[in-house]
């Protein structure tokens, strides 16, 4: 069998920048991740990879994880989410490659298609705003449309970046998240634009949900795989049962702006 990095050296020049030491913690962190981990690509004879060049890449059909209105993007930075259109919240986080077109693109299109890449992150399940009668209210359980949810589509900004709008209430909402690009600090920094159009009490922004610590840099570590942090509105950490949930009291009129920037 021959070696993989003979004399300490890559013979892959092309990958990593042919750093022997990149490549060797690479595939230790694909193989920390077990079965978890997704099939290298290229294996799949019919795969047809989607991948963002210059401009972010959607793609919207039947996403594993997600409701039927699922949309995927993928963002030059190796870094892509997955926004469902169904109950208005940003679902899926991931790393590096995007997804697979080649089972909705080949034959007769069925099932579903999970994430191509790694570190994959279920983030939200819950729509994001409610209207509660105390801040210790458990969150509702019903859909976003039982609970009166309107997506408004979205619209792309000069970087082709989505921008989802929808409404709840007398409330519309744009979100938007930008892909931050340093090394050693890949995420998203997620805006959302919040205008309350009619004087409404108790309005509520759920912002992280599971098992939260605040840190003593101001963020928040939710359940050991991502740390968040919030501006632009006050944010109190809850016990709810038995985990922990970040919300923000809205203002009952008017505008607000909150960032909230994501790492795992």
């Amino acid at each position: 069998m021959p070696l993989s990095f003979p004399d300490g050296k890559s013979v892959l020049t092309t990958v990593l920048d042919g750093d022997a030491d990149k490549q060797i913690d690479a595939l230790w962190l694909y193989l920390s991740q077990g079965k978890s981990a997704n099939a290298p690509s290229g294996l799949d004879a019919e795969s047809i990879v989607l991948s963002a060049d210059t401009k972010p890449v959607i793609y919207r059909n039947f996403i594993e994880g997600l409701g039927p209105r699922g949309i995927a993007i993928g963002y030059p930075e190796h870094v892509n989410l997955a926004w469902d259109a169904g109950s208005m919240n940003l679902a899926l986080l991931w790393k590096n490659d995007f997804i697979d077109a080649g089972k909705h693109w080949t034959g007769r299109g069925t099932g579903v298609q999970g994430p191509m890449g790694d570190l994959v992150l279920n983030f939200e399940k819950s729509s994001p705003i409610a209207k509660l009668t105390s801040k210790q209210q458990t969150w509702p359980i019903e859909t976003a449309r039982e609970r009166g949810y309107q997506f408004k589509g979205y619209s792309l900004n000069q970087t082709g970046q989505p921008v989802f709008k929808y409404r709840f209430a007398d409330v519309d909402v744009e979100d938007m998240s930008r892909p931050r690009s340093k090394p050693n600090d890949l995420g998203f920094d997620r805006e959302l634009k919040i205008k309350i159009n009619k004087p409404t009490e108790g309005l509520v922004l759920l912002l992280g949900s599971g098992q939260i610590k605040a840190e003593q840099d101001g963020s928040f570590a939710i359940s050991s795989r991502m740390k968040v942090r919030i501006s632009g509105i006050q944010t109190e950490l809850m016990e709810i049962g038995d985990h922990q949930e970040l919300r923000a009291v809205l203002p009952k009129d008017g505008e607000v702006v909150v960032t909230q920037s994501i790492s795992w």
